[in-house]
């Protein structure tokens, strides 16, 4: 199996071990969900790099509906990847038999991944310039209307 791969799992079970920790009756489900959240942030910041670096937007911008449905296509291809058929628990039993040691430099490595996820989209989002119809500006009296 790829290193990638494997750190791909391991990032999913330990996400997996925090929910059951919480007593999750569904922790696989919640597990794929943070998993889901961190890449969702990590491709928009991807995004938000790619606008800062060019100083334009170069990619078009996504509506809810549009964002549900990116969202749905990367979640599909997990769930029978990493869910589906009880594949978590195999991937569980894999990772199972680590030493404390290994657990905790683990779960350092997933925390600080994570952490440092939501910090860097949330830094990146606050260097975007903003855009007209992201300001509060009242707009009554500016609307042009073409016949």
């Amino acid at each position: 199996m790829s290193k990638l791969l494997s750190a791909y799992q391991y990032l999913f079970y330990k996400y997996y071990r925090l929910q059951r920790f919480w007593f999750d009756p569904a922790a696989d489900y919640g597990a794929l969900a943070c998993l889901l959240i961190v890449e969702a942030l990590n491709i928009y910041t991807v995004f938000c790099a790619t606008d800062l670096y060019a100083g334009r937007h170069l990619l078009p911008r996504f509506s809810s509906a549009h964002s549900l449905l990116l969202l749905a296509a990367l979640a599909i291809p997990q769930y029978f990847a990493l869910v589906h058929h009880h594949k978590y628990k195999r991937i569980a039993q894999r990772f199972v038999h680590e030493t404390a040691r290994q657990r905790l430099v683990g779960g350092i490595a997933v925390a600080v991944y994570t952490i440092a996820s939501f910090l860097v989209f949330f830094w990146l989002l606050s260097l975007l310039p903003n855009t007209p119809n992201q300001s509060l500006e009242p707009t009554v009296g500016r609307c042009v209307v073409h016949v």
